[in-house]
């Protein structure tokens, strides 16, 4: 059995770490939007969503939906 008070720990399990999913799906819609409204304002949601939908496949090591 374990004692607290024993300077000696048994072996601890590995963290787990929960990443939230995120879709892009949304985002590239807004971004079709923009570019048939404003071109401009269109380039520029469509580089900051492609740049984070990057960030997001490095970190769950896949690309999320809508990509």
């Amino acid at each position: 059995m374990y004692d607290p008070n024993s300077p000696y720990r048994p072996p601890q399990p590995p963290p787990v770490y929960i990443i939230k999913e995120e879709s892009f799906t949304s985002k590239a819609i807004l971004t079709l939007v923009l570019y048939f409204v404003l071109y401009i304002p269109g380039l520029i949601a469509n580089i900051v969503f492609w740049n984070e939908a990057r960030n997001v496949q490095a970190r769950i090591g896949r690309a999320p939906e809508g990509k």
